[in-house]
């Protein structure tokens, strides 16, 4: 892991958990547990992180997705926000989208599969997996097929269809650059990158293999990550000062996603030994921007270089 890009992070934790202000009991334990981590363990920023984009690049951006995407997009319902589509139409809808893009043609479904935790995007099968408990609105399913659809399906479409083994199963580093371009362009939907909830995933996995894999300077196993990590999660959403008991309970629960995203596959009582793919996304997202960044005037080009396979 890049320690300097951890200690930025960490130093912006540390900052949030020193100037909290707790307004009950379970707030002000929290806070006291996680300044007892922060005084054994000091993070120096050495600078901000990643640099945002500017209101008008961001607007040039997104003025490029929706061009770029619309035959895909257009086939997802322009639905309120409380409208939500449980697994099956999510899949019914994704695989229209195939359709409209000729992937399907191809071979591309969209399935349900009760054994993924998360959507899964698979090469080798033609096949993008949705967990059997997926609950989007329209907003959600734009961003999930950008991400989805539009960089792991369109890569490895575009790959297979060069002949070339390396193009088609995936070149040297291809997870962070298709991981980070896929947490971009949910950003570049949400219309912002720090405000994002793709950005604060991909923050929150780089935290969770930090702390993991002792970059703090002690390996911990999953129940010490765990433990960390919901308070951390707990405290950054408490509403006015207070940690209610819904708030907690959603602290705990997306922790344990991060825990079993690091230690699925190894021992979790292992400090320091994790699956090391949950790092990409936020590295990834990094090296993204700023390719972006230094391609403004060219962005479909460098959007047909990022996915050409």
């Amino acid at each position: 892991m890049n320690r300097e890009w951890f200690n930025d992070i960490m130093s912006e934790e540390a900052e949030y958990v020193e100037s909290f202000e707790p307004k009950d009991e379970a707030s002000a334990k929290i806070k006291s547990e996680l300044l007892d981590y922060f005084r054994q363990h000091k993070f120096e920023a050495r600078k901000p992180g990643e640099s945002d984009f500017t209101a008008e690049e961001m607007m040039q951006l997104q003025e490029t997705v929706h061009k770029r995407y619309t035959t895909g997009l257009a086939e997802i319902p322009d639905t309120d926000d409380d409208v939500y589509y449980d697994a099956e139409e999510c899949a019914a809808i994704l695989n229209r989208c195939l359709q409209a893009t000729g992937m399907a043609e191809a071979g591309w479904v969209c399935s349900v599969n009760a054994k993924k935790a998360n959507p899964v995007t698979s090469i080798d099968n033609l096949a993008l997996y949705l967990p059997s408990n997926t609950r989007r609105n329209a907003y959600e399913l734009r961003k999930l097929w950008l991400h989805e659809g539009e960089v792991h399906i369109r890569r490895g479409f575009n790959g297979k269809k060069t002949g070339v083994a390396p193009l088609a199963e995936g070149t040297a580093n291809y997870a962070d650059v298709e991981e980070g371009l896929g947490v971009l362009l949910e950003c570049i939907e949400a219309g912002s990158i720090k405000d994002s909830p793709a950005y604060a995933r991909a923050r929150d996995r780089y935290i969770t293999a930090g702390l993991a894999l002792g970059i703090d300077g002690v390996p911990k196993d999953g129940r010490q990550t765990y433990e960390i990590m919901w308070r951390l999660l707990a405290l950054r959403n408490a509403k006015n000062g207070e940690i209610p008991r819904e708030v907690l309970s959603s602290a705990k629960n997306q922790a344990t996603v991060h825990d079993e995203n690091a230690f699925r596959g190894t021992n979790f009582a292992m400090p320091g030994v994790i699956y090391s793919k949950l790092k990409v996304y936020y590295e990834g997202m990094r090296g993204n921007i700023k390719y972006i960044k230094q391609n403004m005037h060219r962005l479909d080009e460098a959007l047909d270089d990022a996915t050409m396979g």
